[in-house]
């Protein structure tokens, strides 16, 4: 087993609350990905409704929490 199986395994093991964790540990190792993400959304103003502009800012405003 390669160490990206034995990696894949454990993650698979985790709780949801936990994989959260990881997802920002890893997304805090990567500076670059965060400026690439607000770039993006950057990009999408006025290309969305409101509701669903709201929908996004609580989804990624609960990520970041």
């Amino acid at each position: 087993m390669t160490i990206v199986e034995s990696i894949t395994n454990d993650l698979n093991e985790l709780p949801n609350s936990k994989l959260v964790d990881v997802a920002r540990y890893v997304r805090d190792l990567v500076p670059e990905a965060s400026r690439r993400q607000r770039k993006a959304l950057d990009e999408l103003h006025g290309t969305i409704s409101d509701e669903s502009a709201k929908a996004l800012n609580d989804a990624l405003a609960e990520s970041d929490a």
